[in-house]
C-alpha cells in the first residue's frame, strides 16, 4: 500500500524548475540557511534578463562572472531597428530555394532571426574567434554611431562587421571575448527547437571559459560532450613554443542540447575501413579476425520455456534443432567462390562467438542447464541501442556462448562490407588540405 504524502508540494521549488526551462542562467547554487546547497534564483540575473538598462547586485553565488557581463546580456535582450533585405540578383534560384545565406553583423542577424525561427532550429554549428590575441573579435557597443566607431577602432571585415583586435596585453583579454560570445549564444539558444542541438568549435585558449558559459546559457543537464578534434599533425616544421610546450595538435567540439531530457539517440560517428583492408592491417599487426564462421543452417526451431529479467520482463527462449556451422574458407572451397564473395553472399549469417558476461546470458544458461545446443532468447531491452525493440540473442553450447554478428559491426554498400568502429570522443583521420575552399568557394581567414 502506497504511504500518504504528509505534506503539500513545494511551490517553491516547482517554480524555480519553470523558471530553469525559460532562463537556465537565472537559477544557481545557493547556500541554505542550515548551510546546505541548494538550487536557487539569481534574482540579479532574472532582473537584467526582464531590464531594459544594466543592473547591477553584490550577492556572492557560485558562477561564471567577468566586467561586461550586465552589458553582454543587455546587448543580447535588446532591439535592433534593422532589417534583412533580400537580393535576388545574387541568389541562385531564388524563389524556390530552401537554403537562406545572411551577409552583415552576426549579432543583428540573430535578433531578426528571433521572430520568424524562434525555437524552430534543430543544428547550430559556431566557429568563433578562438581568442589567441593574434585574432579580431566582434565589438558590440551600440553606444557610438558608425561614425564614431569608425574613427575610433579603423576596423571592418569585407561585409561591414564591426572589429577590434584583442592583443594578450588587452587588459579586458578574457572578459571582451566572453561579453562577444555570451550575448550570441544566448539569441542562439532560443533559436533552437526543443530537440535541438548546438556545436561549438573552439582551442585551448577559451575552452574551459567556453564550457563553463555554455553551463550557465543551455543548463549543466543539457552538457552531451566534448570532442577533441586532431587538427594538426604532430610531425612538421613548426615548433614554436615547443621549447616549454608540448606541441598543440587538438582542437575541441562542444555539443549542449537545448533540452537533453527531449532529445533522441546520438547517432554514433563511426571510421569506416574496407573489410579486407581492415583485415589486412589486423594480419600486418599480429592479430586474427574472428568472423570467420557462418550460420550455414537454422532450421526446425520450436519453443523451449519463457523466463524473466530482472525487471519482470520476458525472455522468451527458443531451441532451434537443426543448424550448421561453416567457416569462410569452407564454403569458398564447396561453392567454388572466393573469400570476399563468400562474405559478401552470406553477409547477414557471418559471425563469431564471446564469454562476454550478461545478465542475458546468465538466465539462458540458468533454464537450459548444461545442454549443447543452440538457443535463441527473445526480449524487449530497456535501455541501450535496441531499446524498446525486440530483439533475439543466440546462445550455443554447453557455456552457451553468446553469437555476434559482422552485421552489427559493418556496413555493406555497393557489394562492399567497410568495418566500422566507433571513435566516440577522439575524431581523427581528417584531411585539412584545401580546407578553405570547401565547395570551390575560398574562405580568406
Amino acid at each position: 500500500m502506497e504511504k500518504l504524502k504528509m505534506h503539500s508540494s513545494n511551490l517553491t521549488h516547482d517554480n524555480i524548475t519553470r523558471l530553469r526551462e525559460m532562463f537556465p542562467n537565472c537559477v544557481t547554487e545557493s547556500l541554505g540557511d542550515n548551510g546546505s546547497i541548494r538550487l536557487a534564483v539569481d534574482f540579479d540575473q532574472l532582473q537584467q534578463e526582464l531590464s531594459d538598462c544594466i543592473v547591477s547586485g553584490t550577492q556572492e553565488r557560485y558562477q561564471l562572472n567577468w566586467p561586461g557581463k550586465r552589458e553582454a546580456l543587455l546587448n543580447a535582450n535588446s532591439p535592433v531597428a534593422k532589417t534583412l533585405r533580400p537580393c535576388p540578383n545574387e541568389s541562385v534560384n531564388f524563389d524556390n530555394t530552401k537554403n537562406i545565406y545572411i551577409e552583415g553583423d552576426n549579432l543583428d542577424a540573430l535578433k531578426l532571426m528571433q521572430e520568424t525561427y524562434l525555437g524552430k532550429v534543430n543544428m547550430i554549428y559556431i566557429d568563433p574567434p578562438y581568442n589567441t590575441g593574434n585574432d579580431f573579435i566582434y565589438e558590440d557597443d551600440f553606444s557610438e554611431n558608425s561614425e564614431d566607431f569608425l574613427k575610433r577602432s579603423n576596423q571592418k571585415d569585407s561585409e561591414g562587421n564591426r572589429l577590434i583586435a584583442n592583443p594578450l596585453s588587452n587588459g579586458r583579454f578574457h572578459s571582451d571575448w566572453l561579453s562577444m560570445i555570451y550575448s550570441r549564444l544566448k539569441l542562439a539558444r532560443n533559436l533552437l527547437s526543443d530537440e535541438g542541438v548546438i556545436f561549438i568549435s573552439i582551442d585551448d585558449n577559451e575552452q574551459a571559459n567556453l564550457k563553463r558559459l555554455c553551463d550557465e546559457v543551455f543548463g549543466e543537464e543539457n552538457y552531451i560532450n566534448s570532442v577533441s578534434v586532431n587538427s594538426k599533425v604532430s610531425a612538421g616544421a613548426s615548433g614554436g613554443g615547443e621549447d616549454k610546450k608540448l606541441k598543440k595538435n587538438i582542437e575541441y567540439l562542444l555539443i549542449y542540447a537545448k533540452n537533453a531530457s527531449a532529445l533522441g539517440p546520438v547517432n554514433p560517428v563511426y571510421k569506416e575501413t574496407l573489410l579486407f583492408d581492415y583485415i589486412s592491417q589486423m594480419k600486418k599487426d599480429g592479430k586474427s579476425f574472428k568472423y570467420t564462421n557462418v550460420l550455414y543452417k537454422k532450421e526446425d526451431i520450436r519453443f523451449f520455456k519463457s523466463i524473466k529479467d530482472g525487471s519482470g520482463e520476458a525472455i522468451d527462449i527458443y531451441e532451434i534443432c537443426d543448424f550448421e556451422f561453416k567457416t569462410v574458407k569452407q564454403i569458398a572451397a564447396l561453392e567454388k567462390i572466393t573469400e570476399e564473395e563468400v562474405f559478401v553472399k552470406y553477409y547477414n549469417q557471418i559471425m563469431t562467438t564471446t564469454n562476454a558476461q550478461t545478465s542475458i546470458r546468465d538466465r539462458v544458461w540458468e533454464a537450459t542447464g548444461n545442454e549443447n545446443q543452440l538457443f535463441a532468447a527473445r526480449y524487449t531491452p530497456k535501455s541501450g541501442k535496441n531499446k524498446g525493440s525486440t530483439t533475439e540473442l543466440l546462445l550455443y553450447g554447453k557455456q552457451k556462448v553468446l553469437v555476434i554478428w559482422l552485421k552489427d559491426t559493418s556496413i555493406i554498400r555497393d557489394k562492399n562490407i567497410y568495418k566500422r568502429e566507433k571513435i566516440g570522443t577522439y575524431w581523427d583521420g581528417f584531411s585539412w588540405i584545401n580546407v578553405s575552399k570547401e565547395g570551390d568557394i575560398k574562405f580568406d581567414n
